[in-house]
């Protein structure tokens, strides 16, 4: 009668970046131009001299999960590299990468298309 519904784990999905923002790289930190487009920042930029594209930088952590994400990684693989990498330097959990990734899908900078 009802329908169960399945639970999915997120560590089995597969990040893809989202190929409407562009970024670059400089001593490992990520910087991802976003276009500000739509009404509202149409007028921001014409009368509040707001920037048509914003640079957001991201810090040390999330310059690290961004750079591994190549739509082939699924979230525990790129966990597992990020944890690995920063083992011993600083004290970092599979909850803060798991938080930053779902802020990059909220943002629009990542999709998870695919799923094993």
């Amino acid at each position: 009668m009802f329908a169960k519904k399945r639970k999915e784990n997120f560590l089995n999905f597969v990040p893809m970046l989202n190929p409407e923002f562009e970024f670059s790289a400089e001593n490992g930190i990520v910087v991802v131009k976003m276009l500000n487009k739509g009404f509202f920042n149409y007028i921001a930029q014409k009368f509040f001299k707001r920037p048509r594209i914003s640079k957001i930088k991201l810090d040390e952590l999330g310059s690290a999960v961004y750079l591994k994400i190549d739509g082939v990684r699924t979230v525990e693989k790129i966990a597992d590299e990020v944890l690995h990498d920063y083992k011993g330097s600083k004290a970092i959990s599979l909850e803060q990468i798991v938080s930053f990734l779902g802020i990059l899908k909220h943002n629009k900078f990542v999709e998870f298309d695919k799923k094993i």
